[in-house]
């Protein structure tokens, strides 16, 4: 299966790789075990923070989406950081604790 990890480590086509679902205007982009393989050799690419972004406005029709939603692992590695600096808001859950948010 085609996963948003080609995109990443080998310059894929993002439109290509989305799926329609039964929910009208809802398209998903598969991942799989490669996640692995672009979290330990993504850095080594030349400008690898921006190869997300670049896939979304470079592969994406204008207007394609009013929203796209990037979920990340929960630490700052490569993956992370290309969603990040691909992102123009940015959500951060916690834990309903006084704590949590303090900081």
């Amino acid at each position: 299966m085609i996963s948003i990890a080609e995109v990443l480590l080998s310059s894929g086509n993002l439109a290509s790789i989305a799926r329609e679902t039964v929910i009208p205007g809802l398209d998903l982009v598969p991942s799989n075990s490669e996640m692995n393989l672009a979290e330990q050799f993504l850095s080594i690419r030349s400008n690898y923070e921006l190869i997300l972004r670049n896939a979304i406005t470079t592969h994406l029709p204008l207007n394609a989406y009013d929203y796209i939603i990037l979920d990340c692992p929960p630490a700052l590695g490569a993956l992370t950081v290309n969603a990040l600096l691909a992102a123009h808001l940015l959500i951060i859950p916690t834990q309903p604790e006084y704590f949590s948010a303090t900081h």
